[in-house]
């Protein structure tokens, strides 16, 4: 876990909406690769973060 992983979902939630957890898995994502496994369309205004399935 990188220090951006801690501050990353609070940056998330506040430009996008994203609830606490949703800006958890978000920061997550983009941390790795970029891909979001989800059926919630609240990744899809996340830019940079590409949601699958």
């Amino acid at each position: 876990m990188k220090p951006t992983t801690l501050y990353l979902p609070a940056e998330l939630e506040l430009e996008y909406r994203l609830d606490y957890f949703n800006a958890g898995v978000a920061a997550e994502a983009l941390e790795c690769d970029g891909v979001a496994v989800s059926t919630d369309k609240a990744f899809d205004a996340v830019r940079g973060l590409r949601r699958v399935w």
